[in-house]
């Protein structure tokens, strides 16, 4: 159970009774204390949710875009997001978990392209992209933010899969695969990955000739990984 919601059960569990104590009891100075408490205890819950986090930012939106319209051997992935930072004077955004079969390459942040110096390849192999912010946002303030890089040769087997890592907080994700006019979707199966399990997602949606691939998660884990398969 996870901090807020903890908070808010004990909330609920001291809170209801003394409220009721309130009015039937002789007690009452007892039971308006506890109300305090309960009160004291759902305001934190409330904070703890929208403000108390170690993560600097939560997304409202996460729309991730895999374009293979091109075919298989150069595909451009694009992340959009509705940023939300948690605190004040945040003066970077840091985007792990970016690895490829392939070549990875032409990163550029809101279509601009991002210098070498705030790129970093980890021993995994993986990159690492700092953006840094100037002016540094507002907490609270919504802003947009657009990752985009190409992969050169990810795609080239019969039965392929695409990984969105959920770095951050987020209300939905949106998943969208376009596929090249050439190589239809044979079979798709979105799945949801998190502690060594993973099981099915609904609401995929093909588009009649095949080529799209779409569909929408909410409130993923931070953790878990969002795998689109399909064959082709």
């Amino acid at each position: 159970m996870t901090l807020d919601r903890g908070l808010g059960l004990l909330g609920l569990i001291v809170g209801l009774p003394s409220f009721l104590a309130l009015f039937f009891s002789d007690h009452a100075t007892t039971a308006l204390l506890c109300v305090v408490i309960a009160v004291l205890a759902i305001g934190a819950a409330v904070w703890v949710n929208k403000v108390g986090t170690d993560h600097p930012f939560r997304m409202d939106v996460v729309e991730v875009h895999l374009d293979l319209s091109k075919g298989p051997s150069q595909a451009t992935l694009t992340k959009t997001y509705k940023i939300v930072p948690n605190f004040n004077h945040l003066t970077q955004m840091v985007h792990r978990n970016i690895a490829a079969d392939g070549d990875v390459r032409d990163f550029n942040w809101n279509g601009r392209p991002i210098p070498d110096a705030q790129q970093r390849r980890t021993m995994g192999g993986e990159y690492e992209i700092t953006v840094p912010f100037t002016p540094a946002p507002s907490r609270g303030k919504p802003f947009d933010g657009k990752l985009s890089y190409d992969l050169i040769d990810s795609f080239p087997a019969h039965s392929e899969s695409l990984g969105y890592v959920v770095d951050f907080p987020t209300k939905i994700v949106t998943i969208t695969v376009t596929l090249p006019t050439n190589k239809a979707c044979l079979t798709a199966i979105p799945r949801l990955a998190f502690g060594g399990q993973e099981r099915d997602l609904r609401d995929l949606i093909i588009a009649p000739d095949r080529c799209t691939l779409k569909y929408s998660v909410k409130k993923p884990r931070v953790g878990s990984q969002i795998i689109t398969y399909w064959t082709w």
